[in-house]
């Protein structure tokens, strides 16, 4: 198992019309960003429950609302990948409220051809 130089950034779902819960990397130590909005009432493929979900947020309709980002240099210059809606893959969410997250992500595809093999996060 590899860890990360930094514990990343956890906040639960807070009020407003849309809650969301996000998960971030740290990008000052730990050198990338990756991020994970999920929206509880944007779509109807995902309200907050546990399971296996696709990555979708396209059409509202379908949309599970799990929005992940990645910005492979974190400060740099390189563009914010995942911000065309765009991306694919599929997680499961074994854990996620105002005590935590234990999260396995199983692929994830960005529309620039960058992907992800499967890995957990937990906090």
């Amino acid at each position: 198992m590899t860890l990360m130089p930094s514990t990343p950034f956890f906040a639960p779902a807070g009020g407003g019309t849309d809650p969301f819960f996000h998960i971030h990397t740290n990008p000052a130590s730990d050198g990338f960003f990756l991020a994970f909005e999920m929206y509880t009432v944007w779509g109807g493929g995902w309200t907050g429950e546990m399971g296996t979900f696709p990555v979708t947020r396209t059409d509202p309709a379908s949309s599970t609302g799990i929005c992940p980002y990645f910005d492979p240099d974190g400060p740099g210059p390189l563009p914010v990948l995942g911000g065309d809606f765009a991306t694919t893959g599929e997680i499961t969410i074994n854990q996620l409220d105002g005590a935590g997250y234990d999260i396995i992500v199983h692929s994830l595809l960005f529309s620039d051809g960058t992907t992800f093999g499967e890995f957990q996060m937990t906090g």
